[in-house]
């Protein structure tokens, strides 16, 4: 009886020093500085990825590329452009 007992105590203290073992592991990847660092090499992977695709997309589609940057930039800069049609509009009225 008592060789089952003792047994029995050492299965339990093998048993909480893996519980223990356990919970320090989990509070260290759980910690926030190490949330942080999983988190930044995630959006680093990511980004990584999403460029190597958009330089992909370049290179096999050139002109729609091109027209989706001249879009863009029309789009930005809309007003200054319309601002200059408006100058050279009147200017050729006046020189006409």
């Amino acid at each position: 009886m008592t060789h089952e007992i003792d047994q029995s105590k050492t299965k339990a203290r093998q048993a909480q020093a893996q519980v223990k073992s356990t919970v320090t592991a989990l509070r260290s990847r759980l910690s926030p500085r190490a949330l942080t660092k999983e988190a930044v090499r995630s959006v680093g992977t990511r980004l990584t990825d999403s460029a190597s695709d958009a330089v992909e997309t370049v290179k096999s589609r050139p002109a729609l590329t091109i027209g989706i940057v001249a879009g863009t930039a029309l789009l930005l800069f809309r007003k200054p452009i319309i601002g200059a049609v408006k100058r050279l509009t009147k200017e050729t009225k006046h020189d006409g």
